[in-house]
């Protein structure tokens, strides 16, 4: 049997995502780190999205094998034969692309191999991935589960009784989170329905905005890159979180575009795609925003 938590963060996030146990870590990677720490020397590990610098460090230190997958949704059966973990971020930065949750799951389960799910973008509101089999859930606090970019913090959730006492003994000898931040996510996780869903419909409006407008090719959101995404989303997920990217037309200038950005919390252009998070602000605002910065930058 799982030993309970006693911490009232952990306990609260462990009800909502509907988890046995969570373990709370003060490092925005260390979820991460604690799963991929369950691993041996030489082995395989898929991963959707390029790991960052200080995962990548780790799977180097300790002689960790890396395979990028672009889609898992492809991978049949055969293609597992040699691998023992697997990490999937879905929806997928940066075109929002969506991996069918149960079927991994399956494939893997068949192989005896450990599948962790990042599920930091819809949160446990919108996505209960361990609902579908997976080892454990993944959360990076900066993203949208605590409603604030001011702190770090990670999460790991699971059900499984004989890896939850693994990774309970990794966290006794990581740094504690600060009662300020941990009352901080509290109140954030508590704020979750309400924010979330001020949040998404106000990135519905803004990618109507951008699907209609010249200066758009193309959009993309969790659900929207294929037919047969769209439909997985829908099957595993209530919502599509508030996350966007897309593609400025060839005649804008990229750059005075994003200059003329200043309502948006988080604008980026990555692989030539411009990428923004919505936030709680105005969506009138929002949409006037983007009109007037399209209007500079032709």
């Amino acid at each position: 049997m799982i030993k309970q938590r006693t911490g009232k963060l952990e306990k609260l996030l462990a009800k909502v995502e509907g988890a046995a146990v969570v373990y709370a870590f003060s490092a925005s990677q260390a979820a991460t780190l604690s799963f991929i720490s369950l691993f041996k020397t030489g082995d395989k590990i898929m991963f959707n999205r390029k790991p960052d610098k200080t995962v990548s460090e780790y799977l180097k230190q300790e002689q960790l094998e890396v395979q990028l997958v672009d889609d898992f949704n492809q991978l049949s059966e055969n293609d597992f034969a040699t691998v023992k973990g697997i990490f999937v971020e879905t929806p997928s930065f940066p075109f929002w692309r969506v991996t069918d949750i149960q079927r991994i799951n399956d494939l893997a389960h068949k192989h005896g191999i450990l599948v962790a799910v990042d599920n930091s973008f819809l949160t446990p509101y919108y996505q209960k991935t361990l609902s579908y089999g997976s080892d454990f859930v993944i959360y990076s606090a900066i993203a949208y589960l605590s409603g604030r970019s001011d702190i770090v913090a990670s999460f790991l959730a699971t059900d499984n009784v004989v890896l939850a006492q693994k990774i309970e003994q990794m966290q006794k000898t990581a740094k504690p989170l600060a009662q300020a931040d941990e009352n901080a996510l509290i109140g954030g996780i508590e704020m979750l329905a309400t924010r979330l869903d001020q949040r998404e419909v106000s990135t519905l409006v803004v990618i109507d905005f951008l699907q209609a407008h010249k200066a758009v090719k193309r959009v993309y959101y969790a659900g929207n890159y294929s037919r047969d995404e769209a439909d997985i989303q829908e099957a595993q997920a209530t919502g599509i979180g508030a996350q966007l990217s897309f593609e400025l037309a060839d005649n804008y200038d990229l750059a005075i575009f994003l200059a003329n950005l200043t309502q948006f919390a988080h604008a980026e252009v990555i692989e030539n795609l411009v990428q923004l998070t919505i936030g709680i602000e105005n969506k009138t605002d929002l949409i006037a925003e983007l009109a007037q910065a399209f209007e500079k930058s032709i």
